[in-house]
């Protein structure tokens, strides 16, 4: 099916694939997927003879419980993946009106805001209607702090 390709290789080449899309993500979950596939990469020169099946079940308990058990630590350990500033100063439109809140002094209201064709939870720490284009302060977890672009009457 694969010619000369082992599957080993295929699995390898599976592997760097999810490692590089990791890099273009805001949430960390394909190093997870990815190092399921390395696990299956080595399986498989190990045991050659292994059936596909048998890959792809083992390929999900790896990925699956790799991602359980260490995604809060590695999340703990790279903090600047889900919260940081790369976006800084970028325009976003809103989508959904920005005032579900405040949920308290130092909460933001919420709503949605559309952002290289995507989109996002936004917190603003003022009422911001939709349609409205915003400036983005930074991004935190899945989500974007925003600012109106021009102030809100």
């Amino acid at each position: 099916m694969f010619g000369e390709l082992s599957l080993s290789l295929i699995w390898f080449i599976i592997a760097v694939v999810l490692f590089l899309l990791e890099l273009a993500t805001p949430a960390v979950i394909l190093v997870f997927f990815g190092a399921g596939a390395a696990v299956l990469a080595l399986l498989c020169l190990i045991f050659p003879a292994m059936p596909l099946s048998v890959q792809l079940l083992l390929y999900i308990i790896a990925s699956c419980g790799s991602l359980f058990a260490l995604r809060r630590y590695l999340v703990r350990a790279i903090p600047n993946k889900l919260d940081d500033t790369s976006f800084a100063g970028e325009e976003a439109l809103v989508k959904e009106a920005i005032n579900a809140g405040p949920y308290g002094a130092e909460q933001a209201y919420e709503g949605m805001v559309e952002f290289h064709g995507t989109m996002w939870r936004a917190r603003a720490f003022s009422q911001v209607p939709e349609g409205a284009w915003v400036f983005i302060e930074h991004r935190k977890d899945l989500g974007l702090y925003v600012r109106p672009k021009s102030p809100i009457v």
